[in-house]
């Protein structure tokens, strides 16, 4: 299963034992859809949210905690992922440890880690009769895995691995984390900082443990179910299984870092050709411009996957929503003798051109915008709702999702963007092509061959 994963891949496929009276409930609320989304809080803090998907043939199950890359102190960067390594491998309780070898013998169905930049998500997918055992191990873990040093220094060779082939791996992978950093700093040793791990050479097991206890705790986390869950006490099962742990203090969220213009040639071993990205700083989430922002990027990447014949970068677009929202990514078509961030940029803007010049019809954005809907907790198309039926990793992909709404901003926040999204005017695209063409927003970068 992948470990990270890089959102909207389907928006491209577009174009104490507690009772139930407990709870703080919002729903259940059947949409016409035929899912039926429910939520609520347990008195120790940990939310729960579920998405029941009748007829489907698995169930995905998230353990997620608010904590994520930009919670590293300085000097420990990759601390987040070695802490999420650990809560996912570590025995917990009554549950022994595991490796990630393991994981597909003992999860055949799917699982994945994705220690982000505002959280971290652990999934598991199951059939519906396995869910008891899931939860019950779930909740395990998040009343606390040992560390022991010899499970340390395990879960450090398999972080430094995955930063290395994130950062220095497949040019469209590379060049995806590369960005980010570089916006955020301009600085190339801090790029290196971060992908080689080093810090985490100063990590000892007690520092994992203080950290577990004090921010891993249900005030930071959520649950979120996704599947089929008909016939199953669902209520009763996470209330007996999580509803005595210990709540823990609720972490304040630290600020975000502020990305800036950029641009940056790097010579990369092994590359067979020339490669680069092209990145749009987005609006904040919270402007009243990022719907229309958002909906003009949907089209934009359409667009490019349309039109752009593919390279070395391999996709031609990612927005991933929710856990980097701040950078929209674009990879143009490189060739030989235009290998710069000039021309890099130089052809994203023909693209934009283009579209601005053209006449969008309302029934693209209203494909758009049907086709995303669900990512905020509204209805899913009937060709997704039969994928979810039908495919773990869509059940999954739900779970995570969701769990990533009620961590971030939480789902009233995202009722209200979906409802402003829906209401937005056709013709989104024209309102923010300025936009998209300013210089002080474009981050830009280039791998080239080394020799």
């Amino acid at each position: 299963m992948i470990r990270r994963t890089l959102w909207l891949p389907l928006v491209l496929a577009l174009l104490p034992a507690v009772g139930r009276a407990d709870f703080d409930t919002h729903g259940p609320h059947l949409l016409s859809d035929s899912t039926v989304v429910e939520r609520w809080t347990l008195p120790n803090g940990l939310r729960v949210a579920t998405r029941n998907v009748p007829g489907a043939s698995s169930v995905a199950a998230t353990l997620g905690f608010s904590i994520g890359a930009e919670a590293d102190p300085v000097g420990h960067e990759g601390l987040a992922s070695l802490v999420g390594e650990l809560v996912l491998t570590a025995p917990a309780g009554d549950t022994p440890g595991r490796t990630r070898a393991e994981m597909s013998s003992l999860r055949p169905m799917g699982w994945s880690l994705q220690p982000g930049r505002r959280y971290t998500l652990l999934s598991e997918v199951a059939s519906l009769d396995q869910v008891p055992g899931v939860l019950h191990q779930l909740a395990q873990r998040l009343r606390g895995v040992t560390v022991t040093p010899a499970a340390l220094k395990s879960a450090a060779v398999d972080v430094r691995r995955e930063l290395g082939e994130e950062f220095f791996g497949p040019p469209d992978v590379a060049l995806y984390y590369q960005a980010r950093e570089l916006a955020v700093t301009g600085n190339e040793e801090a790029t290196l900082r971060r992908a080689s791990g080093k810090g985490l050479d100063r990590v000892t097991a007690k520092d994992v443990q203080d950290r577990l206890a004090r921010l891993y705790v249900p005030a930071n986390a959520v649950l979120s179910l996704a599947g089929n869950l008909e016939g199953l006490d669902f209520h009763a099962l996470i209330a007996s299984q999580f509803g005595d742990i210990p709540a823990g203090a609720k972490a304040a969220p630290g600020p975000s870092p502020t990305l800036a213009s950029h641009s940056r040639v790097v010579r990369k071993a092994g590359l067979p050709e020339a490669c680069g990205m092209a990145g749009i700083i987005a609006p904040a989430i919270t402007d009243s411009t990022h719907p229309a922002f958002y909906q003009a990027i949907l089209i934009l990447g359409a667009s490019t996957a349309r039109d752009w014949t593919t390279g070395a970068a391999g996709s031609r677009f990612n927005y991933s929503l929710f856990d980097d929202p701040d950078l929209a990514r674009f990879y143009p078509p490189v060739t030989k003798d235009h290998a710069s961030p000039q021309a890099v940029g130089e052809t994203l803007d023909l693209q934009i051109e283009k579209l601005a010049s053209s006449m969008i019809p309302k029934e693209v954005y209203d494909g758009v915008i049907r086709n995303v809907v669900w990512l905020f907790g509204g209805n899913c198309t009937p060709e997704f709702v039969s994928r979810l039926r039908q495919d773990p990793t869509a059940v999954n992909t739900m779970a995570t999702t969701t769990a990533s709404r009620v961590l971030w901003q939480g789902e009233d926040f995202w009722e209200d963007y979906r409802q402003r999204l829906v209401e937005e005017p056709v013709g989104a695209f024209d309102r923010m092509a300025d936009t998209l063409l300013e210089a002080q927003r474009r981050v830009l970068l280039v791998f080239t061959p080394a020799p």
